[in-house]
């Protein structure tokens, strides 16, 4: 039932999610409302559950939370702080049955990313690569400790939210500033 678009995304995402070894398992479903977004994210939730893995989505607000089954905001799940600036981290205890649950999952999907700001994605970023890392003292290298993340939201919407800002900073507050950007593979839906 996917559309060509929606099937190539699949595609890509369930490669990245069987192969540890991919350098590209970070990706943006980006395309416009009405796109297939949610659809997407519900099939692939779908697909790591059949296979008894654990997917967890998420989105930047609570109403668009409720699209997605299990799903819950990006400040609950990572426990980001409000407001979120550039020494933010998450507030979860390495060992604790949050950071367990996160590192067990095989997928992480965050919808309304363009909304987020770039340092919550960073500071995520920060996060896994210390929970993931092999030595507790030397975080791992990999983007988001090599776990796949699927972001995805319409960039022609709503961008993050920058009280008293102008243009310029809300747009240097956004995804697409984040030094992560570089590693997250844009896939176009129509």
């Amino acid at each position: 039932m996917l559309n060509p678009g929606q099937l190539k995304a699949f595609e890509k995402i369930k490669e990245a999610y069987h192969n540890q070894n991919l350098e590209k398992r970070r990706f943006f479903s980006d395309g416009p409302g009405g796109s297939g977004k949610t659809f997407l994210y519900n099939t692939i939730m779908h697909y790591v559950r059949s296979k008894n893995e654990l997917v967890l989505p998420c989105t930047f607000t609570g109403i668009a939370a409720t699209l997605l089954e299990g799903g819950r905001t990006s400040h609950n799940l990572f426990k980001l702080p409000i407001p979120i600036n550039e020494t933010s981290m998450c507030n979860i205890r390495h060992g604790s049955n949050t950071a367990n649950e996160l590192k067990s999952a095989k997928l992480i999907i965050w919808d309304e990313a363009s909304m987020a700001p770039a340092h919550a994605v960073n500071a995520v970023d920060t996060f896994y690569k210390e929970l993931m890392a092999e030595d507790p003292k030397v975080p791992s290298k990999k983007p988001f400790g090599g776990t796949v993340f699927l972001f995805g939201r319409d960039f022609r919407q709503i961008l993050p939210v920058v009280p008293h800002g102008s243009r310029t900073e809300i747009i240097s507050a956004c995804i697409k500033n984040s030094y992560c950007w570089r590693n997250i593979e844009v896939l176009k839906l129509e």
